[in-house]
Protein backbone atom coordinates (compact mmCIF):
# COMPACT_ATOMS: atom_id res chain seq x y z
CA UNK A 1 0.00 0.00 0.00
CA UNK A 2 3.09 2.33 0.62
CA UNK A 3 4.09 1.53 -2.15
CA UNK A 4 1.03 2.51 -4.05
CA UNK A 5 0.88 5.56 -2.13
CA UNK A 6 4.13 6.72 -3.27
CA UNK A 7 3.62 6.42 -6.91
CA UNK A 8 0.66 7.91 -6.53
CA UNK A 9 2.81 11.21 -4.91
CA UNK A 10 5.07 11.08 -7.78
CA UNK A 11 2.64 10.94 -10.51
CA UNK A 12 0.36 13.83 -9.18
CA UNK A 13 3.38 16.09 -9.07
CA UNK A 14 4.65 14.50 -12.45
CA UNK A 15 1.43 15.97 -13.94
CA UNK A 16 1.15 19.28 -12.40
CA UNK A 17 5.08 19.85 -13.76
CA UNK A 18 4.58 18.53 -16.92
CA UNK A 19 0.88 20.01 -17.79
CA UNK A 20 2.04 23.64 -17.07
CA UNK A 21 2.14 25.21 -20.37
CA UNK A 22 -1.62 24.09 -20.99
CA UNK A 23 -2.14 25.20 -17.35
CA UNK A 24 -0.63 28.45 -18.21
CA UNK A 25 -2.49 28.92 -21.67
CA UNK A 26 -6.00 27.81 -20.18
CA UNK A 27 -6.04 30.26 -16.67
CA UNK A 28 -4.16 32.99 -19.18
CA UNK A 29 -1.21 33.13 -16.99
CA UNK A 30 2.19 34.21 -18.35
CA UNK A 31 5.17 31.80 -18.86
CA UNK A 32 7.48 33.62 -16.20
CA UNK A 33 4.29 33.11 -13.84
CA UNK A 34 3.87 29.49 -13.75
CA UNK A 35 6.35 28.60 -11.06
CA UNK A 36 3.58 30.11 -8.45
CA UNK A 37 1.44 27.81 -9.87
CA UNK A 38 4.18 25.02 -8.54
CA UNK A 39 4.96 26.84 -5.34
CA UNK A 40 0.67 26.85 -4.61
CA UNK A 41 0.48 23.34 -5.48
CA UNK A 42 3.90 22.29 -3.10
CA UNK A 43 2.65 24.57 -0.48
CA UNK A 44 -1.13 22.71 -0.11
CA UNK A 45 0.33 19.75 -0.59
CA UNK A 46 2.59 20.12 2.10
CA UNK A 47 -0.25 21.64 4.45
CA UNK A 48 -2.88 18.61 3.61
CA UNK A 49 -0.12 16.45 3.94
CA UNK A 50 0.68 17.50 8.02
CA UNK A 51 -2.74 17.40 8.31
CA UNK A 52 -3.50 13.78 7.24
CA UNK A 53 0.07 13.08 9.28
CA UNK A 54 -2.03 14.41 12.87
CA UNK A 55 -5.83 13.01 11.48
CA UNK A 56 -3.61 9.54 11.03
CA UNK A 57 -2.37 10.13 14.72
CA UNK A 58 -5.66 10.45 16.37
CA UNK A 59 -8.01 8.32 13.95
CA UNK A 60 -5.71 5.53 13.04
CA UNK A 61 -3.05 5.33 10.36
CA UNK A 62 -4.94 2.48 8.32
CA UNK A 63 -8.20 4.18 8.40
CA UNK A 64 -6.91 7.59 6.94
CA UNK A 65 -4.88 5.91 3.80
CA UNK A 66 -7.79 4.28 3.30
CA UNK A 67 -10.23 7.08 3.53
CA UNK A 68 -7.64 8.70 1.57
CA UNK A 69 -7.85 6.53 -1.05
CA UNK A 70 -11.40 6.50 -1.15
CA UNK A 71 -11.22 10.23 -1.32
CA UNK A 72 -8.73 10.46 -4.53
CA UNK A 73 -10.17 7.93 -6.37
CA UNK A 74 -14.07 10.09 -6.04
CA UNK A 75 -12.11 13.17 -7.61
CA UNK A 76 -10.21 11.60 -10.20
CA UNK A 77 -14.00 9.65 -11.34
CA UNK A 78 -15.00 12.65 -12.92
CA UNK A 79 -12.08 13.45 -15.41
CA UNK A 80 -11.80 9.24 -15.98
CA UNK A 81 -12.48 8.88 -19.93
CA UNK A 82 -15.96 8.34 -20.66
CA UNK A 83 -17.90 5.78 -23.62
CA UNK A 84 -19.76 9.17 -24.37
CA UNK A 85 -18.69 11.51 -26.75
CA UNK A 86 -19.50 14.34 -24.14
CA UNK A 87 -17.42 16.29 -21.99
CA UNK A 88 -17.41 16.07 -18.64
CA UNK A 89 -18.93 19.12 -16.77
CA UNK A 90 -17.56 18.14 -13.68
CA UNK A 91 -13.74 17.81 -14.27
CA UNK A 92 -13.98 20.96 -15.75
CA UNK A 93 -14.16 20.11 -19.90
CA UNK A 94 -15.63 22.52 -21.74
CA UNK A 95 -16.46 22.29 -25.42
CA UNK A 96 -14.06 24.43 -26.44
CA UNK A 97 -10.59 23.00 -27.15
CA UNK A 98 -7.62 25.20 -26.00
CA UNK A 99 -4.79 25.90 -28.15
CA UNK A 100 -1.77 23.32 -27.84
CA UNK A 101 0.98 24.87 -26.92
CA UNK A 102 3.31 21.88 -28.14
CA UNK A 103 2.71 22.76 -31.38
CA UNK A 104 4.58 25.18 -33.13
CA UNK A 105 2.64 27.30 -35.59
CA UNK A 106 3.70 26.88 -38.82
CA UNK A 107 3.50 29.67 -41.54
Amino acid sequence: MIAAAQLLMVMDGTIVTVGLPVIGTGLGIAEVDLDWVLTAYALAFGGLLLAGGRAGDVFGRRRMFRAGLVVFLAASLPGSPKRARTPSVAAGHSRRSAPDPWRAARP
